[in-house]
């Protein structure tokens, strides 16, 4: 099976657990179902001795969720109200013990996903450190875990979405060592993507948008963009 697909360890240690419960809080979140969503999320909190409450694919979801409320809404004073949850994820996951190829993956998506936040809310100075340090994770991941596809999946969005930074501030990104190519994030999606195919990887959907959006969007090929919108 694809590492990166469900995994569990015990349920009294603390794991990754794509369930079936967790699907379904995703499909809100992909369907901008907040409410559904929040609710769920909620009930996995307060319920701190269930089976859930040491599954760290909540932690993604949340961050996630933030993600899509910073990202495709801009209301008053709802970055302020939740920047500060990055780093309460993070040091949970420090100080957990998650498995390393885990809490190492984990750590670069929540990088990369307010990395993205800070870029759509013109703040492209920090957007670029969070960038720096996403990339730094991903690819040590991508060494150290050569099978651990999911790494992929992140290094391909992240190599995309460098080639979009405004030709003002390149040189930050530049001089932090980043380098963005459209056609190399493409290749490196593609690739998770087929690994992914017999496989029931929960970043399948996440990466068939990704590739979508890079041929819509970033190469002008929306024929291409539809054949993986699903």
């Amino acid at each position: 099976m694809l590492a990166g697909a469900s995994s569990c360890l015990a349920s009294a240690s603390d794991h990754f657990s794509f369930d079936e419960h967790a699907r379904a809080v995703y499909r809100d979140l992909l369907q901008l179902d907040f409410e559904r969503c929040d609710a769920a999320l909620e009930n996995v909190r307060i319920n701190a001795s269930g089976a859930g409450a040491r599954n760290f694919a909540y932690l993604l979801l949340e961050n996630e969720r933030d993600f899509f409320r910073l990202f495709v809404y801009e209301r008053n004073g709802e970055f302020e109200r939740l920047k500060g949850n990055r780093d309460k994820r993070l040091k949970r996951l420090q100080h957990s013990e998650l498995d390393a190829k885990w809490k190492q993956f984990l750590q670069a998506e929540i990088e990369l996903q307010w990395a993205l936040v800070h870029m759509k809310r013109d703040k492209p100075f920090r957007g670029i450190q969070l960038m720096l340090s996403a990339h730094r994770l991903i690819a040590d991941g991508m060494e150290r875990y050569p099978d651990f596809y999911p790494f992929r999946k992140s290094a391909g969005i992240l190599t995309a979405l460098l080639a979009t930074i405004p030709p003002e501030y390149q040189w930050a990104s530049r001089l932090a060592g980043l380098h963005g190519d459209v056609r190399e994030g493409r290749v490196l999606l593609e690739s998770f993507i087929e690994a992914s195919a017999k496989s029931d990887s929960f970043l399948i959907e996440e990466a068939l948008a990704a590739r979508s959006f890079v041929s819509c969007y970033l190469e002008n090929d929306p024929q291409t963009a539809y054949r993986y919108w699903i």
